[in-house]
């Protein structure tokens, strides 16, 4: 029969079968978890935004209006939606139809505090 222990560790606990017993010191993604998530918007990663996309008859006249204002990197597709490839866009493209983001993070633009 095989043995069952328990551990503890900072996530919960760790159920081990057996007489293997982890090693915390080799293994410290049981103990200090950090996740590895990268959310930046880039070239190679960028936003695709439906809520604040245009219909399908709207997007060559608001593409336009982008390349007028001079903001680089944000299109929209065939479908409406807008895809934005830097924070830079995102901001610039937020002030120009007056929109507003609840959740904007530090030195993104949220909207006028009318």
């Amino acid at each position: 029969m095989t043995q069952k222990q328990t551990y503890k560790t900072s996530k919960g606990f760790r159920t081990v079968f057996g007489k293997v017993k982890p090693n915390f010191k080799k293994n410290k993604s049981d103990v200090f978890h950090v996740p590895n998530v990268n959310n930046a918007i880039s070239q190679a990663n960028p936003l695709e935004s439906t809520s604040i996309g245009v219909h399908r008859s709207q997007v060559a006249e608001f593409n336009k209006m982008y390349k007028d204002a001079g903001i680089v990197g944000a299109m929209h597709k065939e479908n409406g939606n807008l895809v934005l490839e830097s924070r830079k866009a995102r901001n610039e493209v937020l002030k120009l139809r007056g929109c507003r983001d609840n959740d904007a993070g530090y030195g993104d633009y949220c909207g006028e505090n009318n």
